[in-house]
């Protein structure tokens, strides 16, 4: 088993992560794009840095259902 860390990463082939960055924080969840993550910016990388520390189980499972609702919104 492997124990510690603070985030996961989502990867999401064909989609915009920027957009839906923005239409989940427009649904109250805050997700940060990949390519943030990377020295030269590489927008290629289509995934989602999600952070699960400081938060119960309650408020985690809202935050999957904003999520989702906010990848239901987006155009993939």
């Amino acid at each position: 088993a492997v124990f510690g860390g603070m985030f996961i990463w989502l990867t999401l082939p064909d989609c915009d992560v920027v957009k839906l960055a923005e239409t989940a924080l427009k649904n109250g969840v805050a997700v940060v794009p990949s390519f943030v993550f990377y020295p030269q910016g590489e927008k290629q990388v289509t995934a989602l840095r999600l952070n699960f520390t400081n938060t119960n189980e309650k408020e985690l499972t809202l935050a999957v259902d904003r999520l989702l609702i906010a990848m239901q919104q987006s155009i993939f």
